[in-house]
């Protein structure tokens, strides 16, 4: 049997559908066919101009008939479907209720919508080329249209009345309403003469501003964004009174006199508190200095970042630069750089380690790996496992394995300079200090004993052994004593490591 099976109801046709494709165009084609159907409907509804709710129905020979919206009466000649009064005559309902004058059927707007019901009517009867045709005509219709409304029709002027006798009373309605509102005018001019008490004048005696909410006459508005500067904000702030100051941002300059100078503490001579304006000033240098101190100690950061700082009321903005030119504007993400930072460092070292420990397994198999051990004082550095670093017909050198190996001291790199091997700190730089050599340029074990130094003329020899190792015996250090990251266990090898720490004792999590 097919995966896939559709039959069609009985009353429809029971055709059975074996596939998804077929069964996909059969309905695609029924829906098209049912559009295409309601086209026609509606084009001979808008053709016959039937009322709403009345729906075009087809006999099989494709006769059109109307049916009533309770489908219990059937209209087969279109005249005789009852229409309301508004679409009687093709005038329209606005027009009757009100009583206004019907548009012109030659007027632009009569054309336009005349042009635009053919349209419609051509669209739905899915004929495009009636439609452009329709649209290409319209415009030139409108146009003459337009031209011929434009045209000054001739109206007969009526005769002019004659003008009404102002010469009698002068004591007329006319004089006392001027009158009137003289006086009235009167009172407003003397109103406006007086002068008004500002915001400014009334800081300046020690007074709050004036708020009145419900006359704004006395108020002065002004529209602040939202990005305004501190000062515009403390401007806003001391017309409402809501001046906030903090004593550390803020410095006394003095008082105000009573001529609007600003004068020394000391030579204030009014008594009565209530009475004395003081005048304080930001020093910006000042607030900016103390800030980056603050924030320098509380998020914990030298000299060497820079740090910058934006006054503003709602809470200084901070941010700190870096000496790599690296932005911060929270101690949470400097803490998240230092950990990412870590954790790079970490990775980078794990991969060298690898790439020694690759290194140091190659040797191994080549019997390219010895020891030095025994050595004690200054040339202590020198004990460790080396590996052959780099070969060439100009250069060969090893270098002690620090990093695939835990607990090898410092590095320490082996170069042939004039023909000795020298023991040298570090990379192996020129300006690094050595810390031994031997007598001769024979390969490792070196075929006798250490000198301490550079090996100059009375250089002590190092009590100190030189072993090439076997490959089982670098198997055996590196399972000892690696250092690099392990790998994540296998399941069975964490669950013998939990069973064991459940024998032990172990948490009460893990009991």
């Amino acid at each position: 049997e097919p995966s896939f099976r559709a039959t069609e109801p009985a009353e429809e046709g029971g055709r059975v559908f074996d596939n998804e494709k077929s069964l996909r165009e059969e309905l695609q084609r029924q829906l098209e066919a049912k559009q295409n159907e309601q086209r026609r409907k509606n084009a001979v509804a808008q053709e016959w101009n039937l009322p709403p709710r009345y729906e075009v129905e087809f006999e099989e020979d494709g006769t059109p008939y109307v049916m009533s919206p309770d489908g219990d009466i059937r209209y087969d000649n279109p005249e005789d479907v009852p229409r309301p009064l508004w679409m009687q005559d093709g005038e329209n309902g606005s027009a009757r209720r009100t009583g206004s004058k019907p548009v012109a059927s030659n007027s632009p707007g009569a054309v336009k919508a005349r042009f635009e019901r053919d349209a419609v009517a051509a669209a739905l009867r899915m004929d495009f080329k009636e439609v452009r045709r329709l649209q290409q005509e319209q415009e030139k219709a409108v146009e003459n249209a337009r031209k011929t409304a434009a045209r000054p029709a001739k109206q007969e002027t009526p005769p002019s009345e004659p003008a009404a006798d102002t010469s009698g009373d002068k004591s007329g309605d006319v004089p006392m309403a001027d009158a009137a509102a003289e006086e009235d005018s009167a009172p407003t001019d003397q109103a406006k003469a007086k002068s008004k008490v500002t915001c400014e004048a009334r800081c300046r005696a020690g007074k709050m501003p004036i708020v009145k909410g419900c006359d704004s006459s006395y108020r002065v508005e002004r529209k602040y964004t939202k990005n305004v500067g501190l000062k515009a904000q403390q401007e806003q702030q001391i017309q409402t009174g809501e001046l906030m100051l903090k004593a550390h941002c803020w410095r006394l300059v003095g008082v105000r006199g009573a001529d609007g100078s600003i004068l020394p503490v000391d030579k204030c001579s009014e008594v009565d508190p209530t009475k004395v304006v003081c005048v304080l000033a930001q020093i910006a240098e000042e607030i900016n200095k103390a800030e980056q101190e603050r924030v320098r100690k509380q998020w914990g950061i030298d000299d060497s970042w820079q740090v910058l700082i934006r006054t503003r009321l709602i809470g200084n903005q901070v941010t700190v630069v870096n000496p790599e030119g690296k932005h911060f504007c929270k101690p949470s993400q400097i803490r998240a750089s230092v950990q990412q930072d870590s954790k790079k460092r970490r990775q980078a070292e794990d991969v060298k380690a690898q790439q020694e420990l690759l290194s140091l397994l190659k040797g191994a198999s080549e019997m390219g790996v010895f020891e030095v051990a025994g050595a004690e004082g200054a040339a202590k550095d020198i004990n460790g496992v080396y590996r052959l670093c780099s070969e060439s017909a100009h250069e060969v050198s090893y270098a002690k394995c620090c990093r695939a190996l835990a607990n090898m001291g410092n590095a320490v790199t082996i170069r042939l300079v004039d023909g000795r091997w020298r023991f040298v700190a570090g990379d192996g730089v020129a300006t690094d200090p050595v810390l031994a050599s031997t007598r001769s340029k024979a390969p490792p074990p070196f075929n006798g004993k250490l000198l301490e130094g550079a090996g100059e003329k009375g250089a002590k020899e190092l009590d100190c052994e030189v072993q090439v190792l076997r490959p089982e015996q670098v198997m055996s250090k590196i399972v000892n004593r690696s250092n690099v990251m392990t790998l994540k266990q296998c399941k069975l090898c964490s669950l013998d490591a939990k069973q064991e720490k459940q024998a032990q004792g172990g948490s009460r999590r893990a009991q």
